[in-house]
């Protein structure tokens, strides 16, 4: 009965239907020592139920900061070769949650309104990484409860933007098309939020500003960039990546699922 409890709460079934399932499961349980009776999950919790379903609106996740603030809209993976489902962002990190970071922590200066939309460039490796301590202690203080984001590893990143084999297609990437010496598509960045879905729901992964993943101590900037030519631009598109500061990479973040 839990269990179907936890997927009508992620499929956003009736409520009274919910509370039926959750008063059994406490009825018939309520004798085991190791139970336990848990809140509903609030709207929007990242979930292993949700797994493989980001494409859908009503299956993203997202954590609250303070003020009931959103934090970044993730997408749930499947486990496959991995130990358990994973969250990692449906969008590139947009500047707009960027900017929070900087204005509270004081360690960056934060862009231009205008830009709030696009992916956020220019950041070090060590900045991405001081994000996402500062959004998982956040989240940890908000939720009661441990939440961990990281960059992803270059497996985990593959996998995701992969998403066995269902892409969009090739000519949907934000990557540079030339004819005549003329630019045809690829002048800039794009809102992090506009282009196609693969399969799990990912979009951008290929191609607007690339995005790195680490290898052990070794980092990368997968995907490609709006600056590399469309017949470059893929899932095993890669390069090695200093950790300093450069207009064409940005990243998105994992965020672990408990349970």
């Amino acid at each position: 009965d839990y269990d179907l409890y936890v997927r009508y709460t992620a499929e956003r079934k009736d409520r009274n239907e919910r509370k039926k399932l959750l008063a059994n499961a406490t009825r018939n349980w309520s004798d085991n020592s190791s139970f336990v009776i848990v809140k509903e999950p609030r709207a929007g919790s990242c979930m292993a139920s949700l797994a493989g379903h980001g494409r859908a609106k009503r299956s993203t996740c997202y954590d609250l900061l303070p003020n009931n603030a959103k934090g970044p809209v993730m997408v749930v993976l499947p486990a496959g070769k991995f130990k358990k489902p994973f969250a990692i962002g449906k969008f590139e990190l947009m500047a707009d949650h960027f900017n929070r970071f900087c204005k509270s922590t004081n360690t960056c200066k934060p862009g231009p309104a205008r830009s709030r939309k696009l992916p956020v460039t220019g950041v070090s490796l060590a900045q991405a990484k001081a994000y996402a301590q500062w959004i998982s202690k956040l989240t940890t203080a908000t939720q009661g409860s441990p939440v961990l984001y990281r960059l992803p590893t270059t497996e985990e990143w593959a996998y995701a933007a992969a998403a066995d084999g269902e892409q969009p297609e090739q000519k949907s990437f934000n990557c540079r098309v030339s004819s005549g010496g003329n630019i045809i598509k690829g002048h800039a960045l794009l809102s992090a939020n506009t282009g196609k879905e693969n399969g799990w729901g990912l979009v951008n992964h290929i191609g607007n500003a690339r995005e790195l993943a680490t290898s052990g101590a070794t980092a990368l900037a997968l995907g490609g960039a709006f600056e590399d030519a469309l017949t470059n631009c893929g899932v095993d598109t890669k390069q090695p990546h200093s950790g300093t500061p450069d207009a064409l990479t940005g990243f998105r973040l994992v965020r672990e699922i408990s349970g």
